[in-house]
């Protein structure tokens, strides 16, 4: 079952360490796309998923789930909600 809570990373100007770090909690999933992946590790921070077609990350990471999203029709955001979408309701079938 997925956490109730949902902090999503994308390739653009993340906001500061500190309110990165006061979002994440343990009810958080945290999740980020490949463009962002970079990013938080550059702050010091990780996520518990990375996301995407693998086209904006340097080094895929070993510390992560990944989640392979290839549609190149889609953006990050696109297939990153559909996916959690998704999951979110994979409890009720």
């Amino acid at each position: 079952m997925m956490k109730k809570k949902v902090l999503l990373a994308l390739n653009g100007q993340l906001p500061s360490r500190n309110l990165i770090l006061k979002l994440q909690d343990s009810e958080t999933f945290s999740i980020c796309a490949d463009g962002a992946w970079d990013k938080l590790t550059a702050l010091h921070l990780k996520a518990d998923c990375i996301a995407g077609d693998f086209d904006s990350v340097k080094k895929i990471p070993e510390s992560a789930q990944i989640i392979s999203l290839p549609d190149q029709n889609a953006s990050d955001l696109e297939k990153i909600l559909n996916w959690l979408y998704l999951e979110a309701f994979s409890d009720l079938k």
